[in-house]
């Protein structure tokens, strides 16, 4: 079984682009909704050099045109190297509510949880997005020695990337590049690493964060000359102190699926991984590397989806080729693998269900003209308790929860700002549903 699975890897990394993304319009999962009005055209300022803009940019489409790629996107992978992903794209529609669709019949009952590009600020909301706490902490106050230093005080990293909130109320957030922070209820940081944290980070049931770290380095293997960006997955306790630490290069080089590095970019990041999730064990029967305490990770630029055993350090599974650049993979309690195929089409992203053994795709959501759903970067898609699945469109600052059906009965449009004049929407990194029963009024006053 591993064997066939890695050579579907290869073969996947070499054909993907032409099999299973140009998926047209009609199928599961395509919503029946009244025309949505044409998403507003940016208006991007002149830039000389990279440093006058962090991040990256590009022209923003109208419903049902092409998208129109800027000049800014030749110079995508040197901006990603550095993560210095923008706090906003998109024009700003001020006309929508925030809260446009809510069923109240229909939608997962429960909490939002988000981040945005507005600033170094975790969000907890109600469904009908009225904000009921809030942790905010800026990078100066956390390590004021690191920008006491005029060079590092202009840096982009003003906004939590991603940020995980536990019962108690804490908070860990990642300033990418950066570090990591912990914050308790009233945004008081309990303890702060220094780091090249970046994308996310999960919390297993003993306490323990795992995150994503990246080093700098020249790996003649990879690369004679040209210094690339090595990523790691990182374990620390609950009070932050360092318990592990491997390479995910040597993971794969350990592994049958060491082939997979044959199709690394002739670039500095390498891998640009952008999820890790911890494996509970419910589908250990069904293949041994899905045994619980692997990880789950996402690497982006070889379009992979990955497990990795953090005890033997290598990767006992892997899959490629059915979609392009994703993030966000889950292993759902079906033995299904969702994930968010961010450029599914030129004009439209997809959450997709498949079977991670036969590649059958078992339910999909796509953009329509009707129901736009494109986000080039980040994003997330996930499973919810009700069978409904919640989906992050980062770039437009919009999050919807869709029925199997594709029926939308949840959308959340975000009405923080950002850009220099305030004329872009805030990136939405994830918006996360939580329980109707988690303990928010250990918390939340005034409820």
């Amino acid at each position: 079984m591993r064997a066939s699975s890695a050579v579907l890897a290869l073969l996947g990394l070499l054909v993907g682009s032409a099999v299973g993304y140009w998926l047209g319009s009609g199928g599961p999962g395509q919503a029946a909704a009244p025309p949505a009005a044409p998403r507003p055209q940016a208006t991007l300022p002149a830039v000389e050099n990279d440093d006058e803009l962090a991040g990256r940019w590009r022209e923003a489409r109208d419903a049902g045109e092409t998208i129109v790629l800027g000049e800014r996107d030749e110079r995508d992978e040197a901006m990603l190297a550095g993560l210095g992903y923008a706090d906003g794209y998109e024009v700003a529609d001020d006309s929508r509510p925030v809260v446009p669709v809510h069923d109240r019949e229909r939608a997962q009952a429960g909490f939002n949880f988000f981040t945005s590009g507005h600033g170094p600020v975790a969000l907890l909301a109600d469904m009908d997005g009225n904000v009921l706490h809030r942790w905010e902490r800026s990078p100066a106050d956390v390590w004021p020695d690191y920008f006491a230093d005029e060079a590092n005080s202009t840096a982009n990293k003003t906004f939590f990337r991603r940020a995980h909130l536990f019962p108690s109320g804490d908070v860990v957030a990642i300033f990418s590049g950066l570090g990591l922070v912990r914050l308790d209820a009233q945004s008081n940081v309990l303890w702060a690493v220094r780091g090249g944290y970046h994308h996310e980070v999960a919390v297993d049931a003993a306490g323990t964060i795992w995150a994503l770290d990246r080093e700098k380095k020249v790996l003649p293997r990879l690369h004679k000359r040209l210094p690339v960006l090595e990523d790691f997955v990182v374990a620390l306790g609950p009070d932050g102190v360092e318990q592990r630490r491997f390479s995910l290069v040597e993971c794969f080089e350990r592994s049958e699926y060491r082939g997979i590095l044959d199709f690394i970019p002739v670039a500095a990041d390498i891998f640009h991984t952008n999820s890790i999730d911890v494996l509970d064990g419910s589908l250990f029967e069904r293949h041994p590397a899905f045994r619980a305490g692997n990880l789950l990770i996402s690497i982006r630029h070889t379009n992979t989806v990955a497990v990795v055993d953090p005890v033997a350090r290598s990767v006992p599974w892997a899959l490629s080729g059915n979609w392009r650049r994703q993030h966000d993979p889950e292993l759902l309690p079906s033995g299904n693998l969702l994930l968010l195929d961010n450029m599914a089409s030129a004009t439209s992203s997809r959450a997709v269900e498949i079977d991670p053994f036969t590649q059958r795709t078992v339910w999909q959501f796509t953009g329509s003209e009707a129901v736009p759903f494109h986000s080039r970067t980040c994003g997330t898609a996930k499973r919810l308790a009700n069978g409904n699945t919640l989906l992050t469109e980062s770039d437009y600052g919009r999050a919807i929860e869709v029925t199997p059906d594709g029926e939308v009965v949840w959308e959340f449009v975000s009405p923080y700002r950002a850009g220099d004049s305030g004329g872009l929407v805030a990136t939405l990194f994830e918006l996360v549903r939580l329980p109707a029963d988690f303990p928010v009024d250990a918390f939340v006053t005034g409820r």
